[in-house]
């Protein structure tokens, strides 16, 4: 048997596996680099070097799709992304941003820090935006250098600028490093509308 019938074989046999982790996994989706050739992704609006990619968190740690998976199940994005947004929105809602603030109390920008490999899939949650709309306006930015770091900034009158070197460097630091895109996210969701060195 050629190696490549044997690998199409051993795919065919660990589906079921796989089937059976996804029932006990979280389903949620991360977003990664493009260079990072995921197998499944799809495009992020206006993202050149951004994509999001469906993935599995179970006991056995993070699962990525495969194309054979991927079709096996008959999978699409409009049946994935609802259900990876139920969880963001659930992340969105206990996520405690840390705020830095000016002398007169005006807020700079925020950093939200979690642990949660889907944290990055916030940004897309009509629940963040509800709650931070009130603080940062309608129209707000976040950045993503590191897969557990977002950044936001307020769309207008905001700062952005005085803090690109130390967001580029921190995305040079990353161990899991994600974008140095700018996604503005409003009512109408999320967007990349640039990249930070451009």
């Amino acid at each position: 048997m050629g190696q490549r019938k044997t690998l199409t074989l051993l795919s065919l046999l660990l589906l079921p596996l796989f089937a059976a982790a996804q029932s006990e996994g979280e389903l949620g989706v991360l977003l990664e680099p493009s260079f990072a050739a995921p197998k499944i992704a799809h495009p992020v609006n206006g993202a050149k070097s951004t994509v999001l990619v469906p993935a599995l968190n179970t006991k056995y740690g993070l699962d990525r799709y495969t194309e054979e998976e991927w079709n096996a199940q008959k999978l699409g994005w409009p049946d994935v992304f609802p259900k990876a947004m139920k969880l963001a929105d659930s992340l969105a809602k206990k996520i405690e941003p840390r705020w830095v603030r000016d002398r007169r109390g005006v807020i700079l920008y925020g950093v939200i820090e979690d642990r949660d490999p889907f944290v990055s899939s916030v940004i897309f949650s009509e629940a963040l935006h509800e709650r931070m709309k009130s603080v940062l306006g309608k129209e707000f930015l976040a950045l993503v250098p590191d897969r557990n770091i977002i950044f936001l900034f307020p769309k207008f009158g905001g700062n952005l600028e005085d803090y690109s070197v130390s967001i580029v460097e921190q995305y040079r630091r990353a161990p899991i490093k994600v974008s140095l895109e700018i996604f503005e996210i409003s009512g109408n969701g999320c967007k990349v509308v640039g990249a930070l060195g451009q």
